[in-house]
């Protein structure tokens, strides 16, 4: 890729930076060149605007959250590290609930559908995931909302808390405003991702997006 490296090259980036963002495809358009997700089925797997999943993607050992009215599901290890979050939010007087989890192909496409109808592809892009570049497809992400809350899915105490403690029980707040520019997606308080305690924790330490760690510490060259 050197040459991708040399034209994405400005003098205010480092080295490393310039290869990781390259690596991780922001030298090119969103939605182009995409590959299939690699490391399906493991908690591990990277969903974004760069890497999909097929039509026909289910992930395996899906489960109902333990604290849902609507259905909603995640794979058996996240659900039961989100049960503790949620019970560890009450006892520190936070109150979270999902809303959202595990998404088909289908039910991402009329939403995704349905956002540019109303909004456009360009702003819907900015909110939502095209089908099959959806994290929720994994069944490792859940949205969550706080009852308590009027005209919003949570306040700024509950994402406080989300950005301090969801590392403990594996999982990170994925969509921050200050990663956009390598997400693509808006500030998203209440989408969490669950990749297990120890990458958790060690995203939580270096303060940096999924997309980079991956490309870092799970990618090899």
């Amino acid at each position: 890729k050197y040459e991708r490296y040399e034209n994405y090259k400005n003098d205010d980036m480092s080295y490393e930076d310039i290869v990781t963002r390259v690596n991780i495809g922001l030298d090119q358009e969103f939605y182009t060149n995409a590959s299939p997700a690699l490391d399906q089925h493991e908690i591990t797997i990277l969903v974004n605007k760069y890497y999909y999943l097929d039509k026909d993607y289910v992930p395996n050992n899906l489960v109902t959250l333990f604290d849902s009215t609507r259905g909603a599901k995640m794979v058996d290890v996240a659900a039961s590290s989100y049960k503790e979050l949620i019970l560890a939010a009450k006892n520190d007087g936070i109150t979270l609930e999902s809303t959202t989890a595990y998404r088909s192909y289908d039910f991402q496409n009329t939403l995704y559908t349905n956002y540019v109808k109303s909004d456009g592809v360009k702003k819907a892009d900015t909110y939502s995931a095209r089908p099959g570049y959806s994290e929720h497809q994994t069944g490792l992400a859940v949205d969550l909302n706080d009852p308590n809350v009027t005209g919003s899915r949570l306040n700024d105490i509950d994402y406080k808390w989300l950005l301090n403690n969801a590392h403990n029980y594996g999982f990170i707040v994925r969509y921050q405003e200050k990663y956009i520019p390598i997400t693509g997606y808006m500030e998203e308080p209440w989408h969490i991702r669950y990749v297990g305690k120890e990458i958790a924790t060690e995203l939580h330490k270096l303060d940096i997006t999924y997309e980079e760690y991956y490309d870092l510490y799970l990618t090899d060259y």
